[in-house]
């Protein structure tokens, strides 16, 4: 199974503009974060994205820098209530 290997060192950012971070989120990000949602492994999703798992888990971390949260659950937490795929 594969690792997510995230140092939280983020946690104690502020992010102040909270309210336009779907804005930043990129497409390749909205694909991430749809294929984490699906139950998809960092591999499986670098390999439908065509990149590498290195480059999925900086993904990741910004993505989790971004919208302030502290892990994948609370990244997809944060998704489904700012409907960030909508």
């Amino acid at each position: 199974m594969d690792q997510i290997n995230i140092v939280p060192n983020h946690i104690n950012k502020q992010t102040n503009n909270t309210d336009n971070l779907t804005l930043e989120i990129t497409d390749c990000e909205k694909s991430t974060i749809k294929y984490i949602g699906d139950g998809a492994t960092i591999s499986q999703i670098a390999e439908k994205l065509l990149l590498s798992p290195d480059k999925i888990n900086e993904i990741i971390e910004k993505l989790l820098i971004k919208t302030n949260t502290r892990n994948l659950a609370h990244l997809m937490m944060y998704v489904a209530v700012n409907k960030v795929l909508h």
